[in-house]
């Protein structure tokens, strides 16, 4: 759901009223960008120095370095699949809209950087409790955003009924931290370049999978036909 100008500022004046919130976002907001270079091996030490406060602020904020760890990620996935939803929403062609969407997705996960990536492939093996909440937590989040684009993808194309799966898994290849970070930093693929490649290849088996649909006989035509032999079988 999109938020709108007035309560994004009514809640932006609410934080500003409140300093103890404010010293909060930029604890994590420091985090996320430390972790996006180091990974999820940050230490409240280094935490507390990007932030710049002193190690006792620190842990009246968060008790434990896996809290923030925790925290700061769940933070960082909150605004990215707030985005994905909205985008979701945009309007315009097929091929304008995908591109928009591969280009802010794939963005957004190269920006997450190392932890994000880091938490993806460990699954929950060797994880402290909080950060396996947040790995299921962007599991059901990465599954769900993924099946809103294929959905608003597929409507886009012309496409009738339920989404085939084979959408949502070009979608769940495509837009994946994995992917993103292998053409990025193996290949040395720019982003404009990533998206559009990206389009090409959603687009192309969108319009193929529509195609095809077109061409199955619909639950009527089934029935018209089974009342057409049985009728002549009489």
């Amino acid at each position: 759901m999109k938020t709108s100008a007035r309560t994004a500022s009514t809640g932006l004046d609410e934080l500003l009223d409140d300093p103890k919130a404010l010293s909060r976002l930029r604890i994590l907001r420091a985090t996320r960008r430390l972790m996006a270079e180091r990974g999820l091996s940050v230490t409240m030490e280094q935490a507390a120095e990007a932030a710049g406060v002193g190690r006792r602020t620190l842990f009246r904020y968060f008790p434990t370095r896996d809290v923030l760890i925790a925290e700061a990620l769940a933070s960082g996935m909150e605004r990215f699949y707030q985005g994905v939803e909205a985008l979701t929403l945009d309007g315009g062609s097929l091929d304008d809209w995908l591109e928009a969407v591969a280009y802010e997705v794939q963005r957004n996960l190269r920006d997450e950087g190392l932890a994000m990536w880091e938490l993806t492939a460990s699954g929950d093996a060797g994880l402290a409790p909080e950060l396996v909440r947040v790995n299921r937590a962007r599991r059901a989040a990465r599954k769900a955003g993924v099946a809103g684009i294929a959905r608003a993808a597929w409507m886009r194309a012309g496409g009738v009924g339920q989404c085939p799966d084979i959408v949502a898994h070009a979608c769940g290849l495509i837009f994946s931290a994995f992917t993103t970070r292998s053409m990025v930093d193996d290949f040395g693929v720019d982003l404009d370049a990533l998206a559009r490649c990206s389009v090409r290849m959603l687009a192309a088996l969108i319009h193929a999978e529509v195609a095809a649909a077109a061409t199955l006989p619909t639950a009527r035509d089934k029935r018209a036909s089974a009342v057409s032999r049985t009728t002549k079988g009489r």
